[in-house]
């Protein structure tokens, strides 16, 4: 039989480790997500400003470099989110909930 103070404990347990991490990755996600497009509209902002200022003859773009910057930036990218995905599969049960939390905030930011 299962004493009330040893449910208490394992209730006080299973939220801290299940709860904290998936309110974490939801405030995380959250952020993530808004942070991202807001610079996903500076950027295009960018864009579209390079692009006409390319067809009123003020400047020169070197498309060519500014495809091969952004590459390498990109693989640069998939660099870190593999470290990132090894570091967040080395402990399951709080990661899981994590992952959850994170997923989550993507989903409702």
């Amino acid at each position: 039989m299962v004493r009330k103070n040893d449910m208490e404990s394992l209730v006080s347990t299973l939220l801290i480790e299940l709860g904290l991490p998936a309110v974490l990755g939801f405030i995380i996600g959250y952020t993530t997500k808004k942070v991202l497009k807001a610079a996903l509209v500076l950027f295009g902002s960018f864009l579209i400003i390079l692009y006409y200022l390319q067809q009123k003859g003020l400047i020169t773009v070197n498309t060519d470099r500014m495809v091969n910057s952004f590459r390498n930036l990109m693989e640069e990218g998939l660099k870190h989110i593999d470290y990132l995905s090894q570091f967040l599969t080395s402990s399951v049960l709080p990661t899981g909930s994590f992952i959850a939390g994170i997923a989550l905030g993507l989903k409702k930011g």
